[in-house]
């Protein structure tokens, strides 16, 4: 899979129009996003995620994932793991937010965020979570 970004989209005229567009190639796959599966669409979400967030990840020291890992298969979640490891090393903090509990098990600290009937959200104490300072 390769995703090609531009900038500029060429017009009949010869000129050039400022656009943002993202190209995905998948030779294993469709050739346009909407032709691939759920899980390549998830694979290629996220690595436009990821691009986008190294162009401006000098400007703060925390990054902020939800539902990282949702569509990705085991090998899937293997390699986002390992990317969040690398990009642990650069950003300094990194919160992935997940409501699946097999996923929680991935990380060594975990801050648990408790909705009760009346829809007020509340942090959860206990030894598998930690608080917030």
């Amino acid at each position: 899979m390769e995703l090609n970004f531009s900038t500029r989209t060429p017009k009949r005229d010869g000129g050039y129009t400022e656009k943002f567009d993202v190209q995905l190639t998948n030779r294993a796959g469709g050739d346009m996003y909407k032709a691939n599966s759920a899980g390549e669409k998830r694979r290629a979400d996220l690595s436009i995620a990821l691009a986008l967030q190294d162009l401006v990840i000098h400007l703060t020291n925390v990054a902020v994932y939800d539902e990282f890992f949702d569509g990705l298969d085991e090998v899937g979640v293997e390699n986002a793991i390992a990317l969040l490891e690398e990009k642990a090393k650069v950003v300094g903090t990194i919160f992935v937010i997940t409501h699946n509990a097999h996923f929680s098990s991935l990380f060594e600290k975990k801050i648990t965020i408790v909705k009760d009937a009346n829809g007020i959200s509340t942090l959860q104490k206990g030894k598998n979570s930690h608080e917030i300072s």
